[in-house]
């Protein structure tokens, strides 16, 4: 259904209210803390804390003056061109990438999946955890910074039965594959 005007909104408000507090709404899919993600639609606190007082206030239409224009996020060139690198359960880098983000394939049909990747410092990052139900649509996850990781680094998909493309900046330069063609398992 339809939600970008005032008239849209106001006979689903009490509904709205519900589905933000359980957040469901907006369908985002990535459990807050585990990655940060530019592309997040997620709601901050201050923002479920707004829409509940709007709706426990009676839903008032606000000033149409003040009012920003709906704006869906359509990706960058920089994204266009990602290359994608293959992961099922754990892979080790062979050479240094800089992850860009996480494309999830919509045949991932598990109760969860998280991907994470292990430096061979020993440090952690943390890149995706997803909870079930995934929101229809919603396939990439483009992190609000890129990541470097060095070669040796273990990037682990979980359950091992799910498998994810790791998306990486300046594609060529790293494996010298045009056209953000996956990499086959090292």
């Amino acid at each position: 259904m339809s939600l970008t005007t005032y008239a849209e909104v106001r006979p689903w408000a009490k509904a709205i209210k519900h589905q933000v507090l359980t957040r469901r709404m907006p369908p985002w899919g990535a459990v807050k803390g585990f990655g940060a993600f530019r592309n997040d639609r997620s709601l901050s606190l201050p923002e479920i804390a707004l829409i509940s007082s709007w709706v426990e206030g009676g839903a008032p239409e606000g000033d149409r003056e003040f009012a920003t224009p709906f704006h869906a996020h359509d990706g960058d060139e920089a994204e266009r061109q990602a290359g994608r690198m293959r992961v099922r359960g754990a892979h080790v880098l062979k050479r240094p990438i800089l992850a860009a983000g996480v494309s999830v394939g919509a045949s991932v049909r598990v109760p969860w999946l998280q991907v994470s990747a292990h430096r061979p410092d020993g440090s952690v990052e943390h890149l995706l955890w997803l909870r079930e139900p995934r929101p229809p649509g919603m396939l990439d996850y483009w992190f609000l910074r890129p990541l470097a990781l060095p070669a040796g680094t273990r990037l682990v998909c979980q359950p091992g039965s799910a498998q994810v493309d790791v998306r990486f900046a300046d594609e060529q330069a790293v494996s010298g594959r045009p056209g953000g063609q996956p990499l086959p398992a090292e």
